[in-house]
């Protein structure tokens, strides 16, 4: 499977620094230390499947370039937050993926929800249900997902 390999990609990017630590308010950050080196930090009592998840989220941050200070409008903050957000799920749910899986379920008489796209792409709740909800906005195919009652 295509499924991003969000590990190997941090190393890959050497102008990044990890770090651990008791986070409060936050899963994860993404901080500038200027000379093109950013350091992320995860929150060390995240679960392993969030950490990547987590991780995942900030490298996407990494990737548009568009960190926040504390001047930065609660406006823009929001709308790259809900971008950031959408797009992490995409990446760590590739929709493609997601469809293939859904279409060999329904053929099989079996409902897909939350919970085996979670299996599926070692992804917590929240990004399964966001992927889910993707894919049935797209055009990929006819998706009937397990209704809320099963979940």
């Amino acid at each position: 499977m295509g499924h991003w390999q969000v590990w190997e990609d941090l190393q890959q990017r050497t102008h990044i620094e990890l770090a651990w630590a008791y986070l409060v308010g936050h899963r994860g950050r993404i901080d500038e230390l200027g000379n093109g080196r950013r350091l992320i930090t995860l929150d060390a009592r995240l679960r392993q499947v969030d950490r990547r998840a987590v991780l995942a989220h900030e490298l996407v941050h990494d990737d548009r370039g568009i960190l926040f200070t504390l001047s930065t409008p609660l406006a823009l903050i929001h709308k790259e937050e809900a971008y950031v957000v959408a797009e992490t799920a995409r990446r760590l749910v590739p929709c493609a993926e997601l469809g293939q899986l859904v279409r060999r379920a329904v053929d099989d008489g079996d409902p897909v929800g939350w919970r085996e796209v979670a299996e599926w792409f070692d992804v917590p709740r929240a990004v399964a249900e966001l992927a889910l909800l993707q894919l049935t906005r797209s055009s990929v195919g006819p998706v009937r997902p397990r209704s809320p009652a099963a979940t």
